[in-house]
C-alpha cells in the first residue's frame, strides 16, 4: 500500500498546519468487522493512540506515529463515526472536555450530553469566528447556533470568557438537553446557553440557568444502569439555593459514602417522589436563559456572573433569534433576577389563619421589595399583595388554608422590584395541592432512619 496519499499536512503547532508532506502519516483509523480482543483493541473500540510508538511504512520513507493512530472502529454493531471525528479533533489539537451536561465532540457519552460541537471547538478549528462584545450596554440579536454557527464571546478578565450560544434545535444533531422536565427523551430546551471558558485550561462549564444549590443524599437505591457502582446509586435531594458555594445539577455531588457522583436518581423538588432512570446532569429542561424564564445573568443572580459582566434576555422573535443586552461594566442597569419561592405553609395568629409564603431574598443592592401573585385553578395570574411593595421575604395570604379536601388549587408566585420600578420575571410557582403532598412526604422521611445500602 502506498501511504504517500495520506501524508499531506505538516503540523507547525496546535491549531496551525501547512499543506505540505512531512513524512508522517496524517491519521489512521482501523475499521474491522468483528470484535477483536488482541492487545490494543477492546470490543468497544475506545483504546486509542498507545498501541505502538512508531511504525515505518513505504520502505522506511514514512512513518505512522502513535498520535496519528486513532480509535479502532467496529462495524458489526454500529459505526462509531463520532469516535472517528473525536480522534480527528485530537489530531488538530482539541483537548478533552468532560464536563457534565456539555455538548462537545471532545468528551464522552458519559457525562456529556451529546457529541454536537460547541462554539469553542468550532472556533479553534477555524470553522467560525466569535462576535466579541467589548462595549457596555450592547444590544445583540443571536441567531440559532446549530444552523448558522453564530456565537458571542464576552471577556471576563485575562483568560476567562463567557460564550453565548442560542440553541433552537434547527439542526437535527443539536442536542443540548437530554430530557424534558417530564423525563421524556429528545427534548432540546430552546433558548440561550452560557458557557464559561478558561482559555488557560481550555475547559468549559455550562452555567445552568436554574442555578447552584445545596444538595443532600438521604438514602441510596439499587443501581438500574449497570455494574458501576455495583451495589447502589445515591439518591440526591435538592435543598435551598446557594449561589456562592452550591453546585449545579450538572456537577458531581458529594454523597454519604465519602465520594461524589453525577445525579442519576433524585427526589422531585415539590412532590418528593423519587425520579430515577435518568441522567439529570445531562439536562432536565432548566439550563437555558429565555425571555419569559430565567432572563438575567449577572453578579447577583443564581448562578452569579463573574466580574461586572451581565446578560439580559429581552426578547425572542418569530425566527427564534434571541434578543439580549450585554453589559461589561453596569449590569445593575438590568432588572432584578427572578426570586426563588421556597415554600408554602399553613400559618395562624390567634384565630386568624392563612397560607404563608417564604422566598429567598434577592441579592441586588437596589432591591426595593416584592410583589405576590396568585393563580386559581390554572386561571389568570393576579397580584394580591396590594399597591405597596412587600419589604420582607415572607407574606401571608390570610383566610386561605391548605387541606386535603380543598377543591381550589392556588399557585403562588413572587416578583422582585428595584428602586427604578424595574420588575423581575415571575418566580417559580408553588401550588397548594402539590405543596401539601411535599410537606407530608418530608414529615414521613424525617420519621424514618437513613440507611444507605452498603
Amino acid at each position: 500500500m502506498d501511504f504517500s496519499q495520506f501524508d499531506n499536512w505538516r503540523k507547525i503547532r496546535d491549531y496551525e498546519h501547512e499543506k505540505s508532506p512531512d513524512d508522517t502519516i496524517d491519521m489512521v483509523f482501523p475499521i474491522y468487522r468483528h470484535n477483536y480482543d488482541a492487545s490494543g483493541f477492546n470490543y468497544e473500540g475506545y483504546y486509542t493512540n498507545y498501541l505502538f510508538p512508531i511504525i515505518n511504512v513505504d520502505n522506511g520513507t514514512r512513518r505512522i506515529t502513535r498520535w496519528a493512530f486513532c480509535a479502532p472502529t467496529r462495524i458489526n454493531e454500529r459505526v462509531h463515526f463520532e469516535i472517528a471525528a473525536h480522534e480527528f479533533g485530537h489530531a488538530w489539537g482539541l483537548p478533552h472536555n468532560n464536563a457534565g451536561g456539555l455538548w462537545t465532540l471532545m468528551g464522552h457519552r458519559y457525562p456529556n450530553v451529546s457529541p454536537f460541537m460547541n462554539s469553542f471547538e468550532r472556533e479553534r478549528l477555524g470553522w467560525m469566528l466569535f462576535t466579541d462584545v467589548t462595549e457596555n450596554n450592547t444590544n445583540v440579536t443571536i441567531s440559532d447556533f446549530g444552523t448558522n454557527a453564530v456565537a458571542y464571546r464576552v471577556r471576563i478578565d485575562g483568560d476567562e470568557v463567557y460564550l453565548l450560544e442560542n440553541h433552537q434545535c434547527g439542526s437535527p444533531y443539536d442536542e443540548v438537553n437530554k430530557y424534558a422536565p417530564d423525563l421524556t427523551q429528545g427534548y432540546c430546551g430552546e433558548g440561550l446557553y452560557i458557557l464559561y471558558l478558561s482559555e488557560f485550561t481550555n475547559r468549559l462549564k455550562v452555567q445552568a440557568a436554574d442555578g447552584k444549590w445545596n444538595w443532600s443524599n438521604p438514602y441510596w437505591r439499587f443501581n438500574d444502569w449497570g455494574s458501576s457502582p455495583t451495589d447502589s446509586v445515591p439518591v440526591y435531594k435538592r435543598g435551598l439555593p446557594n449561589r456562592s458555594s452550591g453546585l449545579f445539577d450538572k456537577e458531581k455531588i458529594p454523597h454519604t459514602k465519602g465520594g461524589s457522583d453525577f445525579i442519576y436518581a433524585w427526589l422531585d423538588e415539590e412532590t418528593r417522589g423519587e425520579k430515577g432512570l435518568a441522567e439529570r446532569h445531562k439536562g432536565i429542561g432548566n439550563s437555558f436563559w429565555s425571555y419569559d424564564g430565567y432572563n438575567v445573568f449577572y453578579h447577583w443572580s443564581n448562578p452569579p456572573a463573574k466580574s461586572t459582566i451581565g446578560v439580559y434576555v429581552t426578547g425572542e422573535d418569530f425566527n427564534g433569534n434571541i434578543i439580549a443586552t450585554i453589559y461589561t461594566s453596569t449590569p445593575e442597569d438590568a432588572p432584578p433576577a427572578r426570586p426563588y419561592l421556597v415554600k408554602l405553609e399553613n400559618y395562624s395568629e390567634g384565630t386568624n389563619q392563612g397560607i404563608k409564603l417564604t422566598w429567598s431574598a434577592n441579592q441586588e443592592p437596589d432591591t426595593a421589595g416584592y410583589e405576590v401573585f396568585r393563580q386559581t385553578n390554572g386561571g389568570t395570574i393576579n397580584k394580591i399583595s396590594g399597591s405597596s411593595l412587600v419589604t420582607d421575604t415572607t407574606w401571608v395570604d390570610w383566610g386561605e388554608v391548605m387541606t386535603d379536601s380543598s377543591l381550589t388549587n392556588y399557585t403562588y408566585y413572587v416578583k422582585a422590584v428595584d428602586n427604578t420600578n424595574q420588575r423581575s420575571n415571575l418566580s417559580n410557582g408553588r401550588s397548594t395541592d402539590v405543596e401539601h403532598v411535599r410537606q407530608m412526604a418530608d414529615k414521613l422521611a424525617a420519621s424514618q432512619p437513613e440507611t444507605p445500602i452498603s
